[in-house]
């Protein structure tokens, strides 16, 4: 049904679900990526960041965010934001300029 639905009203279901409406707990969002729009999918990537969200993986998400996204979470990391996280899973999707200021981080944590 996704097709056919206007991107306002997958907005509202997206909106819906980040706001945990126990209606779509059981919805696999994989389904949904393709359909949203950028500022939903970073929404969406965000959540799974800030909260650890195990339903929402990073990587699943990280193909249909934008580069300016993903520099938020680089930055993150870098500052120490994100301990658990595992930024190698984004590797394939980060621009060369963030890749680079991953490769300095960890580099420096080596001294």
């Amino acid at each position: 049904m996704l097709p056919f639905l206007d991107q306002e009203d997958i907005h509202e279901l997206i909106q819906d679900l980040l706001n945990g409406n126990e209606s779509l707990k059981d919805v696999n969002i994989v389904a949904f990526l393709p359909f949203l729009s950028t500022e939903d999918c970073d929404e969406l990537f965000m959540k799974a960041i800030n909260d650890g969200n195990k339903k929402y993986k990073a990587e699943d998400i990280a193909p249909f965010v934008s580069k300016e996204c993903l520099g938020k979470v680089v930055d993150k990391y870098i500052n120490g934001e994100l301990k658990d996280f595992k930024v190698e899973s984004l590797y394939p999707f980060l621009s060369s300029s963030d890749i680079k200021k991953v490769f300095k981080k960890i580099l420096s944590e080596q001294e």
